[in-house]
């Protein structure tokens, strides 16, 4: 869907100039620029949640009567297998916001300006 999005805004970018008002050019390239920006970080969460998955599955793809899990490659305990699906995907969930702000160019200046008058 992002990629969808970022060629319509691409194109209606293009349709746009010398046709409307700035305002209405500004918002279409800032919708351009937002889905540019939210490629990578679709990308990178994507890979990171199902390496997360790939290790939760090849560790304990069938639980028994007992709650005890059946190794398909390896095995964890499953205190670690919690651990590790509770605290990756917190992880993935509080890094994305912080990658797309470093991604999109007026966000990263904005972040600029706040950091300059707090240090």
């Amino acid at each position: 869907m992002n990629l969808i999005a970022k060629i319509y805004c691409t194109r209606k970018f293009v349709q746009l100039q010398g046709k409307a008002t700035l305002n209405a050019r500004y918002q279409v390239k800032e919708a351009c620029d937002v889905a540019s920006a939210m490629q990578p970080v679709h990308i990178g969460s994507f890979l990171l949640k199902n390496f997360l998955y790939t290790i939760v599955l090849a560790s304990c793809y069938k639980v028994d009567s007992f709650y005890d899990c059946e190794r398909l490659w390896f095995a964890l305990p499953y205190e670690y297998l919690e651990l590790i699906y509770t605290v990756g995907f917190t992880l993935t969930s509080a890094s994305l916001p912080i990658y797309f702000m470093i991604k999109h160019p007026r966000l990263r200046q904005k972040a600029g300006i706040i950091r300059q008058k707090i240090w």
